[in-house]
């Protein structure tokens, strides 16, 4: 793998003047961003949120009135206002999280296998939709939780109430690992995307052709499949999705053909 292969910029999504596409659904306002396209907007209390290519944000008409209550659909980072008297919930398919005035990311594509928490600042509780009255899981500054969601599957798979920090109990479903520190937001790879970096860290190549999926708008398929094994590192910034792809081939044997917003990574070259 080849590490930090192009250069990094640190510049943070600006705000659009032009708000989010929104739509009142049954009492609700929704926020969606497209794939390629990446936007940042701000709460009725104040939060800022920033949404990732292809998601959802809905959130009620009378949010902040008694409770701040968010559905996630695709990927979000929040920085929340603080407000004990109302704590800020965020629901995505199999966990919610709670918090009163924090920094973390979010990421729930229905199309992928795990659901990812990521806490910057403060602190966040994490609990199982399945089994709510478990005991809820706490998350410490720099700690990425990775919930898997093959459990929403099954009954077999253990409770929430089965494991702490403390007790070290292994669940086969939840992950948590410490992000590498004193590394600036915009390096990490669960965050640099706000920061308009796409990057990636010893990731396959097939899920690093899902990110540029949404990342650039287009369709990626492999003709040979020994293709979607090989891992790399690295980042991209300002490139086009023909000019990642060239640099890709730096790194990896194998041609493409880019049409119509489509790109088929062709066989491995000998």
């Amino acid at each position: 793998a080849v590490n930090n292969f192009l250069n990094a910029n640190n510049l943070l999504l600006e705000k659009e003047e032009k708000e989010l596409p929104k739509m009142a659904v049954l009492g609700k306002e929704e926020a969606m961003t497209p794939p390629g396209s990446r936007k940042q907007m701000i709460l009725p209390d104040g939060t800022k949120a920033w949404l990732n290519a292809g998601s959802k944000l809905t959130y009620p008409k009378n949010f902040n009135d008694q409770t701040r209550e968010v559905e996630l659909e695709g990927e979000a980072y929040f920085d929340v206002v603080k407000n004990e008297q109302k704590p800020f919930i965020v629901h995505t398919s199999g966990i919610d999280i709670r918090v009163l005035g924090t920094v973390f990311n979010v990421k729930d594509y229905a199309a992928e296998p795990s659901i990812e928490a990521t806490l910057l600042r403060g602190m966040i509780e994490v609990v199982d939709k399945n089994d709510p009255g478990a005991s809820k899981l706490i998350l410490k500054p720099h700690e990425k939780l990775i919930f898997a969601k093959k459990r929403l599957l099954t009954k077999t798979s253990a409770t929430l109430s089965n494991y702490t920090p403390e007790k070290k109990i292994a669940r086969p479903d939840i992950t948590i690992t410490s992000l590498t520190k004193n590394i600036a937001d915009s390096a990490l790879v669960e965050t640099a995307w706000v920061y308009n970096k796409l990057v990636f860290e010893e990731e396959s190549f097939e899920d690093i052709a899902i990110k540029m999926e949404r990342w650039y708008n287009v369709k990626i398929s492999f003709k040979d499949e020994r293709l979607k094994n090989y891992r790399l590192s690295g980042s991209f910034v300002t490139e086009s999705v023909t000019e990642a792809l060239d640099v890709l081939q730096m790194l990896v044997p194998f041609s493409y053909v880019y049409r119509d917003g489509a790109v088929c990574n062709s066989k491995k070259r000998k």
